[in-house]
């Protein structure tokens, strides 16, 4: 899906700024590290305002914050709320407008050609049964060399005459069929094929009556876990960028196809196909994807735990006493002013803090999350090296 900016605070763009979407998808923000970057100097949209999800051909816009309001077409998003988007569709963020449109991969696509439709019929039709008795011992090639230009389509005659000769012809016998050896070598390298696959995934055959149908659905199986874990892995990024914690990089060598391409089709025809320096193999890259999906998951409970923590400390009694300042004479005398006064900072802190969460959670709990984070990640990874080891 393509994004092009085409209005900016009611007046049309100046330059059309446009951004193509490949699967998984990408952000939407005023923060530079977006993939499509809407800069706003009034603050009214979110450092990480949307998030477009694709497939590469269904979308959807998902709302990310309530700083800006976020609409498509006539339909307003709230935060958390997601809705399709189709080609053709106008998106309001804030001041900006932007046109939804197919990317360059489908507006390249042609219809098929005909050709090869009528090359099918024309070999599914009837061919012209041969009068000389002797060619029907000849293989279709030479029948077809044998014949003229259109007889192919052209109506059968009725039989010649019988002729007959004073020596009687006995037809040759049968030739061998040459074909069974190959069928053979093909049936046995099917097997073999098989028998890799199961055993490589711990399976029996004699559990199974494995058929073509169930073969396809594993297939169909590999490439819904490829896509589901380029697109764990891709959410695990975009929280990672939100609070400034350490990215994935290319390296010179053991890049794991998971997180560097786009969609798990890309991973797998990585994976599968001719070898590519710098890449992990396959079962290296699943179980590294899997483990740092692990060990995700545990530093998010760690970092909201220590976010948390933070947040009660900011606004606990003590804190709030000492933002209060020192009591005035009339506040001793009237301890029910001190009280009020104390009740009007906290809600002023929280209106702040609010606003603050919403605009750049990283900039207010960022510090406290990115350690607890890190330090579970640092953690989970020194126990696996050491259950490794033993």
């Amino acid at each position: 899906m393509q994004l092009t900016v085409i209005e900016y605070a009611g007046k049309p763009a100046e330059s059309k700024t446009s951004v193509e979407f490949l699967p998984p998808g990408g952000t939407i923000g005023r923060n530079a590290d977006n993939q499509l970057v809407l800069p706003d100097e009034t603050r009214r949209i979110s450092r990480l305002q949307a998030l477009l999800q694709t497939d590469g051909t269904h979308c959807q816009l998902k709302n990310l914050s309530s700083v800006a309001l976020v609409q498509i077409n006539d339909v307003s998003l709230d935060c958390a709320q997601e809705h399709v988007v189709r080609p053709g569709d106008a998106i309001r963020i804030g001041p900006y407008v932007l046109r939804a449109d197919w990317d360059s991969r489908h507006r390249e696509e042609e219809p098929a050609a005909p050709a090869s439709r009528t090359r099918a019929a024309n070999e599914d039709a009837p061919r012209t049964i041969p009068t000389d008795p002797l060619a029907l011992f000849m293989p279709a090639a030479a029948q077809d060399a044998r014949m003229p230009n259109g007889a192919g389509s052209a109506p059968a005659r009725g039989p010649e005459p019988a002729r007959f000769d004073r020596t009687t012809q006995v037809p040759a016998p049968p030739a061998p069929d040459a074909s069974m050896p190959q069928a053979q070598a093909t049936r046995r390298e099917a097997d073999a094929l098989l028998a890799a696959f199961l055993h490589g995934a711990g399976l029996d055959r004699v559990a199974c009556d494995w058929s073509t149908e169930q073969l396809k659905t594993a297939g169909q199986l590999l490439s819904l876990f490829a896509n589901g874990t380029v697109e764990l892995l891709s959410s695990r990024s975009i929280l990672k960028r939100e609070v400034k914690a350490d990215m994935t990089i290319l390296l010179d060598r053991e890049n794991n196809p998971l997180k560097l391409l786009p969609d798990g089709s890309a991973a797998l025809k990585q994976m599968f196909g001719l070898p590519f320096p710098g890449f992990m193999t396959p079962s290296i890259a699943v179980e590294d994807a899997f483990h740092d999906l692990h060990a995700h998951q545990i530093a998010i409970v760690a970092g909201m735990r220590a976010a948390l923590i933070d947040l009660l400390n900011r606004s606990s009694p003590e804190r709030m006493a000492a933002r209060g300042g020192t009591p005035n004479r009339l506040e001793r005398a009237l301890p029910v002013l001190r009280a009020a006064s104390l009740w009007r900072n906290y809600m002023r802190l929280h209106r702040e803090m609010t606003l603050a969460v919403e605009d750049d959670f990283g900039a207010v709990f960022g510090k406290a999350f990115l350690n607890a984070y890190d330090e579970e990640v640092k953690n989970y990874h020194a126990r696996r090296e050491n259950a490794r080891a033993s």
